[in-house]
Order: structure tokens, then C-alpha cells, then sequence
């Protein structure tokens, strides 16, 4: 399941941000949504797949930013 931004997000659910939903935020930073309905062109999923390429193409180079990023925060 999946939902974004996270349910306790929502001012329906806002008195769940009072609970500890860690897991809830870490799931939702890491997941990706690709966009995927019955009318999308062919020539968008081709723009998403092509994406998707580049980003395992320069995996290091992306997660080098990221390592770094979270020394610097840390």
C-alpha cells in the first residue's frame, strides 16, 4: 500500500502526528510513485523509463550526494 503524502499529513488525521510513525516516514521518503494511468501516452512512459535508466546509470554518483548529505546533517 501507498499513499503520499503520508495519511497523518492530512488535517483530517492531524492528531495522529502526536503517535510515533517513523517507519510511516521513512517508507514515504523512499518510495517512488510513477505516474501510470489508462490514458497515458506511450511517450511518457518512454520519458519515465528513460529516467528511471539514468538514475541506475549514476547510482554511485547520486548516493555519493547522498552520503554525503547525511554526514553533514549528522
Amino acid at each position: 500500500p501507498y499513499f503520499w503524502p503520508p495519511l497523518h499529513h492530512h488535517p483530517a488525521f492531524s492528531d495522529a502526528r502526536l503517535c510515533n510513525l517513523e517507519v510511516t516516514e521513512r517508507v514515504a521518503l523512499e518510495t517512488i510513485c510513477f505516474p501510470m494511468h489508462s490514458t497515458m501516452e506511450e511517450s511518457t512512459l518512454e520519458r519515465v523509463v528513460a529516467a528511471v535508466a539514468r538514475i541506475q546509470y549514476q547510482q554511485r554518483e547520486i548516493r555519493s550526494h547522498f552520503s554525503e548529505n547525511a554526514a553533514i546533517s549528522a
